[in-house]
C-alpha cells in the first residue's frame, strides 16, 4: 500500500515571500568595527580603537559598546544587543614575525596583510552558555 506525500506548510508562507530582513544590531556593528579596523591598520585614521584593543588584550567587551560606538560613529541604542569580539590582527599584535612566509622565496619580508574580507565581518562562536564573535 503506497504512502501519501507528506508535504509541510507554513501558516504565514505568503507573508514570507515579500519579506526583507536587514541586519541586526550585531551585524551592524561587526560591520563597522571592521570597516574602522581596516581604516586604523591601513593607515586611513587615526588608531583609536586599535589603541582599545591593545588595553584590552584584543577584546572589544559588550560592556564597553557604548564608548565604542562613539569611536566607530554608530548608535548605541539598546547596549544589551551586543555581543564581545576578539580582534586577531597578528601583523599589528606581534608584528612582521607573525607574517608567514613566500612558498617561493621562503622568506616573509615581501609577504604583505591581505586579510580583510568584504564578504563578511566576523564568526560568530558559541559557548555553553554566551557567544561571541572574532574579527
Amino acid at each position: 500500500m503506497a504512502q501519501p506525500d507528506v508535504v509541510a506548510e507554513l501558516d504565514e508562507d505568503e507573508q514570507l515571500t515579500g519579506a526583507t530582513v536587514g541586519d541586526g544590531v550585531q551585524q551592524e556593528y561587526l560591520r563597522r568595527v571592521h570597516a574602522c579596523l581596516e581604516m586604523e591598520v591601513t593607515g586611513g585614521a587615526l588608531p583609536r580603537l586599535v589603541s582599545i584593543l591593545r588595553d584590552n588584550s584584543w577584546w572589544l567587551r559588550a560592556v564597553h559598546a557604548p564608548k565604542i560606538c562613539g569611536v566607530i560613529g554608530t548608535e548605541c541604542k539598546v547596549p544589551s544587543y551586543f555581543r564581545d569580539i576578539y580582534v586577531w590582527i597578528p601583523d599589528e599584535r606581534r608584528g612582521r614575525v607573525s607574517m608567514p612566509t613566500c612558498p617561493h622565496c621562503l622568506s616573509n619580508q615581501v609577504v604583505g596583510p591581505h586579510g580583510w574580507r568584504d564578504n563578511h565581518f566576523g564568526r560568530r562562536i558559541t559557548g555553553l552558555d554566551t557567544h561571541y564573535f572574532v574579527i
